[in-house]
C-alpha cells in the first residue's frame, strides 16, 4: 500500500485523540490513530490506555484526552 492510502485508512478507521502539555498548556499533536500514536510516542498499549482513559497524567506532564481542552 502506498503512504497516502496508509495515511488515508488510518484518518478514516482510527480514533482521534489529544496530547496536551500541562506545564505549557498548549496542544502539542493530534493523533488520527491511537495504535499509530503508541508506535511514535514508544508507550506501551497498557501505559497509554492508563492515561487515555483514567487521565492519567503520561510522565507525569501530558494529558492524552479524547476532547479539546479549554
Amino acid at each position: 500500500m502506498s503512504e497516502k492510502d496508509i495515511n488515508r485508512l488510518r484518518k478514516e478507521r482510527g480514533k482521534s485523540f489529544f496530547v496536551y502539555d500541562l506545564t505549557t498548556a498548549t496542544l502539542l499533536h493530534i493523533f488520527d490513530s491511537k495504535t499509530f500514536a503508541q508506535l511514535k510516542m514508544h508507550i506501551d498499549h497498557r501505559t497509554f490506555n492508563d492515561c487515555l482513559n483514567n487521565g492519567t497524567l503520561y510522565l507525569g506532564r501530558f494529558v492524552l484526552t479524547l476532547e479539546i481542552l479549554p
